[in-house]
């Protein structure tokens, strides 16, 4: 079994970020990554941080697996109306419950599963779906992602 190290109370914060949200296929998830880093291109907007991604939602639609997924990154540059994306001032994930996994994409449900099961065994209270804070530019044999999932700072 993997061991992973747990931060609480982190915060992150970005601003001047463009932001992709829809229900998709989950097949479709890579493409359509791909075509929002392309879609910045296009746009003559430069990465001013890292990639985020987060799943809000998952469904099945006449056998489909489709996901409520959204993708979002700081950028330089002017941001224009453009159907691609939508612009956001400000991302702030506050009280946020933190794992840094290093490795496989295809391991990364173990790191998932073992935050759910801290989150439980600790009485917290999840406010939020998880964040992927991509670390690093890896492939899927290699990367680097904060799972991040924000908590309630009440005492309840």
């Amino acid at each position: 079994m993997e061991l992973y190290k747990i931060n609480e109370k982190q915060t992150f914060q970005y601003f001047n970020l463009v932001s992709y949200r829809n229900t998709i296929p989950s097949s479709c998830l890579h493409h359509k990554l791909n075509e929002f880093i392309l879609s910045l291109n296009n746009y003559n907007l430069q990465k001013n941080g890292p990639l985020i991604t987060s799943t809000h939602s998952v469904s099945r639609n006449n056998g489909i697996e489709m996901v409520d997924f959204e993708i979002m990154v700081p950028v330089k540059g002017e941001i224009k109306k453009n159907p691609a994306f939508i612009y956001k001032q400000e991302f702030k994930l506050i009280n946020a419950i933190c794992l840094m996994y290093e490795g496989k994409m295809n391991g990364i449900n173990s790191a998932y599963e073992f935050l759910v099961k801290y989150i439980s065994q600790n009485n917290l209270h999840q406010i939020t779906s998880a964040y992927n804070i991509n670390l690093s530019e890896g492939t899927s044999e290699n990367i680097k992602i904060d799972i991040c999932i924000g908590i309630n700072p009440s005492l309840l």
